[in-house]
């Protein structure tokens, strides 16, 4: 999950590796995105949101479920 409250109804978001290939992709559902990731690979991955003319990009802290 990701907290993010688009601008715009047109928001997206992609999962990238760290050489910014897109993993996966998807519309943001905000203020809160559910996405599973248990069909991607890979520890350091990014959270990149388009919005319009804004766009963020963050790290992804993967927290798995016990």
């Amino acid at each position: 999950m990701f907290d993010y409250e688009p601008g715009s109804e047109e928001a997206l978001f992609d999962i990238c590796d760290p050489e910014g290939n897109i993993l996966k992709t998807g519309p943001v559902q905000g203020p809160i995105t559910q996405v599973q990731l248990t069909d991607v690979n890979g520890e350091n991955l990014i959270l990149m949101v388009l919005d319009g003319e804004v766009s963020t990009v963050r790290p992804i802290d993967l927290r798995k479920a016990s």
